[in-house]
């Protein structure tokens, strides 16, 4: 999720924007990008730590009547408590239209109950008056002034552009082993062994491993250096990677 995406999350729970326009842009998504949107919703709402009575009345109202349930456990860890909640979502395609409007609602509901506590003293730009156009372009700003000196530092540079080989590196592996499926595909089959499972698991997933392992040291460096919290490091790595990805697609243009 983009900030510009959460910035209209967190204008649509200060009342500024309405939930039609953030369903309406949500409708124009893929099935894939409409799924990490969910989880994205999640990360949030985790921010604001739901309180069992939210959670109850966010699952009282999630959807039940799709095809085939694609349904997934939500954990919110408490940060004061030891105990933690959680929210069963439906993934099925056919209602994830549902399910994110669901999360939407508990992210504003959560919201309105933190902001009475945070807004006379206000740090995190949630908590800001987002009807000030001025507030909002400083946001962005800063966070682009951000993303392009991680992007230049050159402390990070040969760890992002690791990253971003080794999506590639996975991206075309996934491609070729699509591809070798389409051309050796006879109409027969065979039962297949657990170790060939587990042979083929390991490698598929080998460079995405390796990223998943240098991006996760890479976000705890970025959040000790810069202050920020972990989902916010992911945001701005996210944009960095992006770059160098989209350097390896362009070669020549850098910078």
């Amino acid at each position: 999720m983009s900030l510009e995406e959460e910035v209209m999350i967190v204008e649509f729970a200060q009342g500024i924007r309405s939930e039609d326009d953030l369903f309406d842009h949500f409708r124009q998504l893929n099935d894939d990008d409409k799924t990490d949107r969910i989880f994205d919703m999640t990360r949030l709402i985790g921010e604001l730590e739901p309180t069992n009575f939210e959670i109850e009345q966010a699952s009282a109202n999630m959807p039940t009547e799709s095809a085939g349930p694609v349904e997934i456990g939500v954990y919110f860890p408490r940060k004061k408590r030891l105990t933690q909640v959680s929210l069963r979502i439906d993934l099925a395609n056919d209602v994830l239209e549902k399910s994110y409007l669901t999360l939407l609602r508990l992210f504003k509901a959560t919201y309105q109950r933190q902001f009475v506590l945070e807004r006379k003293n206000a740090v995190d730009w949630w908590f800001q008056d987002l009807a000030d156009n001025n507030a909002v372009a400083n946001i962005l700003t800063n966070h682009r002034a951000l993303v392009e000196e991680i992007y230049q530092h050159p402390g990070f540079r040969g760890e992002f552009a690791s990253i971003a080989k080794l999506h590639h590196a996975s991206q075309m592996l996934r491609a070729a082993k699509v591809q070798n499926v389409q051309a050796s595909a006879s109409g027969t089959y065979h039962f297949v062994r657990y170790e060939e499972i587990v042979t083929a698991s390991i490698e598929d997933n080998k460079y995405n491993y390796a990223a998943f392992m240098l991006s996760g040291s890479v976000m705890r460096a970025l959040s000790k250096r810069y202050h920020l919290k972990p989902f916010r490091a992911v945001q701005v790595m996210q944009e960095v990677v992006g770059r160098h990805t989209r350097e390896l697609d362009e070669p020549g243009e850098t910078g």
